[in-house]
């Protein structure tokens, strides 16, 4: 006597439908396609049994007894409602199944792979892997092209690469792949084009070394990559064109090289590259013209010239630049013209000019620039007319002349700036217009 450990729900007995591959926008509620293959009444005539089989006796022996594989899914390979595997060995009673319209749950088992899900192409709900202490791949899922729900590949201890998933395109939800202690790469993804859940999420993966897999992403909403200590290198995501909502890169340890997302010329949210505190080279986002949010560049201590951004016109919010200890040259950063909200540079300690900045004319709200150690002008803010925030800030910058500084704020106050500016701890050089009537080594507020 053999006892199913796979939890079915609702599976139904179906005549005659198989379904195929191209049913997700079906599945995702689009079906205003007359060509759609996935019509509304497809279970409309279906007699569904809720009895979830927990008498095994009759089922399983019925099968042993032909001589035949046991299995969950009908003759035409279709289970309706959501399918857990929980103990090793019974992906083998998914064989022939091509379409589950529920959940997959693979959860706290000793599967080493997925054998026996040969045949998967589709799942109408989320497929989540998680706590599998031995698994190492993912092989058996080849076949599957398209999630209408989630992907969540969580705690996979032994898990070092997501080979097996080369067939998928398409995920309905969100993406989640987190804290698998071995995986190495993400290649295995390679395929995938649409991502329409809220958010992307490669979080707390200790052995990730890279994440260069995506060259085919077309679409996503929201991009985290965070907290991967072996991560050294991000880059591709060459075909993805728009994102509506941020891209943040943030406190992987590792990491020296941030490259591609060259065909995005817009992101109604922020680009935040933050925490990166090994990061050398910041090249790509080539074609991003316009940023709905913030722009956040702090803590990648070994950059010396930023040289992505090139083509950066308009930031809807703000722009924030600190704590990057070798950066000189944002010259990159030559086409800016409008910051919504913020201009912040602080604590740049190798900083000696604000080059690159000399498109803005107006900060939408306040104005900092503190810490700077090696920062010896201003000419890099020539073409800012006004701030129009309530806050001015230039202090601590060692090697900037005070009456430079005096200089910056007299000249918005005179554009009508009606706030705070404090100038404080600036260094005593000279500046270069004598005719200034600004003594010139004076150090105070205004």
């Amino acid at each position: 006597m053999r006892t199913a450990h796979i939890i079915l729900l609702h599976t139904v007995a179906l005549a005659a439908f198989a379904p195929l591959p191209g049913c997700l926008p079906w599945l995702l509620g689009d079906d205003d396609d007359d060509d759609l293959e996935c019509p509304d009444d497809t279970f409309s005539d279906l007699d569904v049994d809720t009895d979830s089989d927990t008498d095994a006796d009759s089922d399983t022996d019925s099968d042993a007894d032909a001589g035949e594989p046991p299995t969950w899914c009908e003759a035409n390979g279709y289970i309706e409602g959501d399918v857990s595997i929980l103990n090793a060995g019974y992906s083998e009673w998914l064989r022939g199944c091509r379409y589950i319209q529920g959940d997959v749950r693979i959860d706290s088992t000793a599967l080493t792979d997925l054998s026996g899900m040969d045949d998967l192409t589709a799942i109408g709900g989320s497929l989540y892997v998680f706590h599998n202490a031995q698994l190492t791949s993912l092989s058996g899922l080849d076949s599957l092209a398209e999630i209408a729900g989630n992907l969540v590949i969580n705690g996979n201890g032994a898990l070092q690469s997501l080979a097996g998933l080369g067939g998928l395109v398409a995920i309905g939800g969100y993406v989640n792949i987190e804290d698998n202690a071995s995986l190495e790469s993400i290649d295995g993804l390679n395929a995938l084009r649409f991502a329409e859940g809220d958010s992307f999420w490669i979080t707390s993966n200790p052995s990730l070394q890279r994440v260069d897999a995506f060259d085919h992403l077309y679409s996503i909403k929201y991009l985290d990559i965070f907290s991967n200590d072996a991560l050294a290198d991000v880059g591709g995501f060459e075909e993805l064109s728009a994102v509506p909502w941020s891209v943040e890169i943030r406190y992987n340890p590792a990491l020296e090289s941030v490259w591609g997302f060259d065909a995005m010329a817009a992101i109604e949210g922020s680009v935040v590259i933050s925490g990166n505190h090994s990061l050398a080279s910041l090249t790509g986002f080539s074609a991003l013209e316009n940023l709905g949010g913030d722009l956040y560049l702090s803590e990648a201590d070994a950059v010396v010239e930023l040289q992505a951004f090139g083509a950066l016109e308009a930031v809807g919010g703000g722009v924030s630049i600190f704590s990057n200890n070798a950066l000189v040259s944002i010259e990159a950063l030559d086409g800016l013209t409008s910051c919504g909200a913020w201009l912040s540079l602080w604590n740049n300690e190798q900083l000696v000019s604000l080059h690159g900045l000399e498109s803005v004319s107006t900060v939408g709200e306040n104005l900092y620039v503190n810490g700077n150690a090696a920062l010896e002008r201003l000419d890099g803010l020539a073409g800012l007319q006004n701030v129009d925030g309530d806050e001015i800030q230039l202090l601590d910058n060692e090697s900037l002349p005070t009456c430079e500084a005096q200089e910056l704020v007299e000249l918005l106050i005179a554009n009508g700036f009606e706030g705070t500016a404090e100038i404080d701890g600036n260094g005593d050089g000279e500046c270069d217009d004598p005719d200034s009537g600004v003594d010139a080594g004076t150090d105070g507020g205004i």
